[in-house]
């Protein structure tokens, strides 16, 4: 956001001490009071539904994150999605005497500490996807950096009537931060698309499948027996529209107790000395997934298998996977993920994309 401040630091400190003192209705400098256009009603039930399923995984991320700076604590626990479709980001803010201890900002959490509490509209049609990045400081905050397009004002703060060009989310981690990132992309994309769902569909499917590969890239699910399998998936695409198209890449060791790394960095590297490597194209029927069946699978290596992913069935009847041979189908499969925080974000953008690749093929009205 654009502040005019006497002292010289740092612009992203400059918005951070900004966002606290709005939040505790301190105004440092003369900002923009036009109302922001509501998001168009004609948006696409398809994105709006994405993006509404994507909000719990978002949530997830900035729950427990709190940036630290001088006296005070800010925190954006939750962001919701306002009748309008703008993102409603609820945030807190409590100030000590003294720099805030994880006593304090839990207090502050609960309520116990007089604090104050904003809401923030975003219109997140206007983010500029370009200014997404992590910000982190000495003393373990970290957040997530958003602008809007074009030098437009497209955050407000209502109780105030001012709006901004810039803002963040406080993050739990900087792991957390990375999908934070993702997620408002994934936002920005569902909330930009036009008005008609054949036209929304394909950025939403876009977002989708972006966030999904963000999710299973390091992913690999390794079986000890008389043999070592290895499975890795680092790509992934959709297929006529209705299609899910993994590219799968199983490895062999006859080497049953080759260390986890050497053999992951082998099958990746396209195979070594001792280890074979299989490349092939998996095919689901999006439409075919039972939508209650995913879960997510973590194995500890206990029982012969290590890793993390995401099972799946086929609707009752179905046959919705199938290999390089079209005669080889199966009524479930299984995709693997970097671990079980990014199982579950599979989970809910699965469940999503059997949304959007639905409503796609419905006849229009």
């Amino acid at each position: 956001m654009v502040m005019t401040n006497a002292k010289r630091r740092p612009a992203s400190l400059q918005r951070v001490a900004g966002l606290l003192a709005i939040l505790l209705m301190v105004t440092s400098g003369a900002l923009a009071a036009d109302r922001l256009r509501p998001t168009e009603s004609g948006q696409a039930d398809a994105g709006r539904r994405a993006a509404a399923a994507l909000l719990p995984k978002l949530n997830a991320e900035v729950a427990t994150g709190a940036w630290v700076e001088g006296t005070g604590v800010l925190m954006t626990p939750t962001v919701a999605l306002a009748p309008d479709g703008r993102l409603e980001v609820h945030g807190l803010v409590c100030r000590g005497d003294r720099v805030p201890d994880q006593r304090f900002i839990a207090a502050c959490r609960r309520g116990e500490v007089h604090g104050a509490t904003r809401t923030l509209l975003v219109d997140a049609a206007a983010l500029d996807p370009s200014s997404l990045r992590i910000h982190q400081v000495d003393n373990g905050s970290v957040e997530a950096l958003f602008a809007c397009r074009g030098g437009a004002a497209c955050i407000t703060l209502p109780a105030q009537g001012k709006s901004f060009m810039r803002s963040s989310l406080i993050c739990n981690d900087a792991t957390s931060c990375n999908r934070v990132v993702i997620d408002l992309a994934s936002l920005a994309d569902f909330a930009a698309q036009p008005a008609t769902v054949a036209d929304a569909g394909t950025g939403a499917l876009e977002a989708t499948l972006k966030r999904m590969v963000s999710h299973m890239r390091r992913g690999y699910v390794l079986r000890r027996g008389t043999a070592a399998t290895l499975m890795l998936n680092p790509t992934l695409g959709l297929h006529h529209g209705d299609g899910l198209e993994v590219q799968r890449v199983e490895c062999r060791s006859e080497l049953a107790s080759i260390d986890d790394l050497h053999f992951i960095s082998d099958c990746t590297g396209g195979g070594l000395e001792g280890v074979t490597v299989d490349k092939g194209t998996v095919s689901i029927d999006v439409m075919a997934i039972d939508p209650a069946s995913p879960r997510v699978v973590t194995a500890d290596g206990s029982e012969g298998a290590k890793g993390n992913w995401v099972a799946f069935g086929c609707r009752s009847g179905a046959s919705c996977v199938s290999g390089n041979d079209p005669s080889e189908s199966h009524r479930d499969g299984i995709v693997a993920c970097n671990d079980g925080p990014d199982c579950r974000h599979l989970v809910d953008d699965l469940g999503a994309l059997i949304q959007l690749v639905t409503a796609r093929a419905k006849p229009a009205p």
